[in-house]
């Protein structure tokens, strides 16, 4: 695929979908939502990645980041409910 220098003409029409794309695109890979997504607390279990924990059966949760993500990712926790016992990234 070729560039095309006409996307960078003025043209306010084509910005506003263009940056309605690219706005989806970083939602889509927001490392604090993809955690909040994944990691939800129903019932007294906790249920990440296709899989259910029964918190009663754990003292705390801990979740891990790493990378540019793991920030973010750490500070997810707050979606794993009261049981997460803290978060860590490097």
């Amino acid at each position: 695929m070729q560039f095309d220098p006409s996307i960078l003409a003025n043209n306010p029409q084509t910005r506003r979908r263009l940056l309605s794309v690219l706005a989806a695109a970083l939602d889509a890979v927001d490392p604090y939502r993809a955690v909040c997504n994944n990691f939800v607390c129903v019932g007294g279990y906790l249920q990440a990645g296709g899989r259910s924990y029964a918190l009663d059966r754990f003292r705390q949760v801990l979740i891990l980041g790493a990378g540019k993500a793991g920030a973010p990712m750490a500070c997810g926790r707050r979606c794993a409910g009261d049981r997460c016992g803290g978060g860590w990234w490097s």
